[in-house]
């Protein structure tokens, strides 16, 4: 995964835990064949489709387009154990997704959870997990799916298939599952601030 530096990252330093803000303030761009870009784990029977996850572009299928920004990519994949990576402190949904909940954490932060226009909240995260169960959309069957799929190791390629007419059978796919964006909208915060010589600066927005 590419490493991405952002200029209006802010850093917070709390009892020595260092959590890197990332801000999106104004909608990604919705884009429809977003939406299409389908794929199903290796080696998965009886399982979902996954939809919107950054991974479809990065190993999938190279060309397609990007659907969600690279602040969200990058607090998903962020490796860094003494760093964590997070959304806000100003946060809007990206502009295919809509707020299916919003958690109050403290009197000056809320957490909003996003999932796409075409999906409602089945579980919701609220910490870092990266692994799509927050937003689902039931499938209606006898529509026809295109989709990526792979077995074993080999290569990815096209498939479609038909959703069943029952549901109580192992054969999939009955459900699309798609990736989650979720951020914070913080009131009043002091954060330190990385400077152009890599100085801390700590300021207090409101």
């Amino acid at each position: 995964l590419m490493a991405f530096t952002f200029a209006n990252e802010s850093l917070q330093v709390v009892s020595g835990t260092t959590t890197a803000w990332l801000p999106i303030a104004t909608p990604w761009l919705s884009i429809a064949a977003c939406s299409s870009q389908l794929y199903g784990k290796r080696n998965v029977v009886g399982g979902s489709l996954i939809a919107f996850d950054p991974y479809f572009g990065q190993s999938i299928v190279p060309s397609a387009i990007p659907c969600l920004p690279t602040e969200v990519t990058s607090s998903w994949m962020n490796n860094d154990p003494a760093t964590t990576s997070v959304l806000g402190p100003t946060f809007v949904c990206p502009g295919a997704y809509n707020a299916v909940s919003t958690v109050s954490v403290n009197p000056s932060t809320q957490q909003i959870l996003c999932c796409p226009s075409q999906y409602t909240l089945t579980t919701a995260i609220t910490g870092k997990g990266a692994a799509p169960s927050q937003c689902i959309s039931h499938l209606t069957p006898g529509q026809t799916l295109t989709f990526q799929t792979a077995s074993g190791v080999g290569p990815w390629g096209v498939a479609s298939t038909v959703v069943p007419a029952s549901t109580a059978a192992l054969v999939w796919p009955t459900a699309v599952y798609a990736m989650h964006v979720n951020g914070f909208n913080v009131i009043s915060a002091a954060t330190t601030s990385k400077s152009s010589d890599n100085t801390l600066l700590v300021t207090t927005t409101s």
